[in-house]
């Protein structure tokens, strides 16, 4: 008798590439698994733990992608008042003129506290350091 496969949920980090302008996620053979468990819970709060110690160091979180909207399901406009809430409004988003992020990063990044850098990578929901992927294993007579 066939027993069925079990699944493992594995937790990897996700190889990003820079292009002298962003990183950008160029397939996922840079892509280095770290850990597996037996359910997605356990790995998604792992995945989670990676990420929040990986947004101390990982610089800006504007470097992924191309735009806001590309790491973000908020619109710049949105992102904008986001910043406020979390009194990162500085003068350089006042009149709605387009901006460098880059630069505003760098301007901001020596001053943000743990909690506005934690806040700021957590609306960045379309990038992810780190992820959980499922894989079959064994399977057996």
């Amino acid at each position: 008798m066939t027993t069925p496969p079990r699944v493992a949920y594995v937790v990897q980090r996700v190889g990003w590439t820079f292009n002298d302008q962003w990183y950008y996620r160029d397939g996922k053979e840079d892509d280095v698994p770290l850990v597996a468990y037996a359910t997605r819970d356990r790995a998604e709060a792992e995945r989670m733990r990676l990420e929040r110690v990986a947004w101390k160091e990982a610089g800006s979180p504007l470097d992924y992608g191309c735009g806001i909207e590309s790491v973000s399901s908020m619109s710049e406009a949105e992102f904008q008042a986001f910043l406020e809430t979390i009194d990162l409004f500085t003068e350089e988003l006042r009149g709605g003129r387009d901006l460098d992020w880059g630069d505003w990063w760098d301007a901001v990044e020596d001053t943000l506290t743990d909690d506005q850098r934690e806040a700021i990578w957590e609306m960045m929901d379309k990038l992810r350091l780190f992820e959980v992927v499922e894989v079959e294993v064994g399977g057996g007579l």
